[in-house]
């Protein structure tokens, strides 16, 4: 296994936690049918947040609180993209 410096994996899993929340909702469509994960009936939304969250939290236990901080900032910078390319398939 990789050792790296503290400082540095935290940065490293923050940066893989922003892409596993941009992640979550890319691939909902995919997945459910549905533009925002939580508009499926199937789980989709619980499910994800839950198993990316106890993934991180097993790389990287010293900061649990951080991984879901970044997975919602990353949901939180893909959604004006949903918006944007739905509003654009519009006109």
């Amino acid at each position: 296994m990789i050792k790296l410096k503290p400082a540095l994996k935290d940065a490293v899993l923050l940066i893989l936690s922003v892409f596993v929340g941009i992640f979550i909702w890319a691939l909902s469509p995919v997945f459910t049918g549905e533009t925002e994960p939580w508009d499926s009936s199937s789980g989709y939304c619980p499910l994800t947040l839950l198993l990316s969250g106890f993934l991180i939290g097993f790389l990287g236990p010293q900061k649990p609180w951080l991984w879901p901080m970044g997975i919602y900032l990353g949901q939180f910078f893909y959604v004006p993209f949903i918006h944007f390319f739905s509003a654009a398939e519009q006109a």
